[in-house]
């Protein structure tokens, strides 16, 4: 059996390298039925929680801008990937927080409906320990200069902030043979798409 432990609820969870497709690959998942919950989604609203905006910068003061007295994603991420003490310190006020929410979510979904598809798409779900919820892993597979053309392109990156983000992550190769599933996005889009719909057809529809 694919899903071992039987539950009518199939929860399944994407994981990949930075700039390899998850969002767009997530969308489809969505369009087919599933419903998503988006541990990046939650942690931009968490930065507007004035408890957790509280913690993050008395520790890092720089990270506030001082005309929207918001957070500056911008102003953290560079203050947060500066080293792996720093990354390690934003993941100890977030982490805790967004897996409790993702976790109520499940309960709620799993109250309210009969069976069903939850994708979690969280760039750490290996690291955080949310791989754990999952009945299979899906990979996003795309090779790095592609990763890191789509990140300059269309979120104006510079070319090292990539490798930069991921040197505290787990290795994707290691990501990789953890997955049930492996969708290569270095394709064309129509070919991404129908590798998504292969594995709703065949192993969670």
């Amino acid at each position: 059996m694919f899903f071992v432990n039987n539950r009518s609820l199939k929860i399944a969870g994407i994981t990949g390298g930075v700039g390899s497709g998850k969002s767009f690959i997530t969308g489809e998942f969505k369009n087919l039925g599933a419903k998503i919950i988006d541990a990046d989604k939650i942690c931009h609203e968490l930065l507007e929680d004035e408890a957790i905006k509280a913690q993050i910068t008395e520790i890092w003061p720089t990270a506030l801008d001082c005309n929207s007295g918001a957070i500056s994603r911008g102003n953290l991420a560079e203050l947060a990937f500066a080293n792996k003490e720093s990354i390690s310190k934003l993941n100890k006020i977030l982490h805790p927080v967004i897996i409790k929410q993702i976790k109520e979510f499940i309960a709620k979904y799993k109250k309210n409906e009969r069976g069903g598809v939850v994708i979690i798409d969280a760039a750490l779900l290996e690291e955080s320990g949310l791989s754990s919820l999952c009945d299979a892993i899906i990979f996003v597979e795309t090779e790095s200069d592609l990763r890191k053309k789509r990140c300059i392109e269309n979120r104006n990156w510079l070319s090292d902030e990539v490798e930069s983000r991921e040197k505290y992550q787990m290795p994707l190769s290691e990501k990789k043979i953890r997955a049930k599933f492996i969708i290569n996005n270095g394709g064309t889009m129509e070919r991404t798409i129908e590798q998504v719909n292969e594995i709703w057809d065949k192993y969670l529809n």
